[in-house]
């Protein structure tokens, strides 16, 4: 993403302000499917890190 403008960055900010308010909805879904057995298998769970 490239910012040239005021607006391009009111924007990202914009979408920043919204972020507490998806993790909250990601949670909430992720608890459902946890009360439901749908959860993803634990090896897809996992980080790799490259080094």
């Amino acid at each position: 993403m490239v910012f040239e403008t005021t607006e391009d960055y009111e924007k990202l900010l914009s979408r920043y302000s919204k972020l507490p308010q998806q993790l909250s909805q990601i949670q909430i879904l992720m608890e459902e499917g946890v009360r439901q057995g749908i959860v993803n298998h634990a090896i897809s769970m996992v980080s790799i890190v490259y080094e």
